[in-house]
């Protein structure tokens, strides 16, 4: 079972490229890019007492954001890869909540690398493989 303590560790991270990974102590996920002067807000991490051992990412958008050329949604690869396979994703926008789990992901993803370096890299999951 993960804490969000046990997150907190993992996820606060710098890359080789001096890009960073931060987590609140609240579960709230932040990138901040070397090469840019802004931070991104990633979405958060949340723990529920009803299912204690699932981590849920969750992330809110817009459907202008889905990746066009693959009708994908698209998931920072370095979160993705540091939580359980059965762990759940929630993408929620103001049509929709999108939700699968880490291993349809992992399984049916695919990577795209924007800016080519470190924690920019994203996994893409059609939207048909979303409920």
């Amino acid at each position: 079972m993960s804490t969000l303590t046990d997150l907190y560790k993992i996820m606060n991270r710098e890359d080789a490229y001096g890009n960073r990974i931060e987590m609140s102590k609240y579960g709230s996920l932040r990138l901040i890019l070397a090469s840019e002067n802004r931070e991104r807000g990633i979405g958060g991490l949340l723990i529920t007492e009803d299912e204690p051992d699932i981590v849920y990412y969750v992330k809110n958008s817009k459907e202008k954001y889905i990746f066009k050329k693959l009708k994908a949604w698209g998931i920072n690869a370095f979160v993705i890869l540091n939580l359980k396979p059965t762990d759940k994703i929630i993408i929620k926008t103001n049509k929709k909540n999108y939700e699968t789990t880490v291993k349809n992901v992992l399984e049916k993803g695919q990577y795209y690398f924007f800016k080519e370096q470190g924690f920019e890299k994203q996994i893409f999951l059609p939207l048909e493989e979303w409920t």
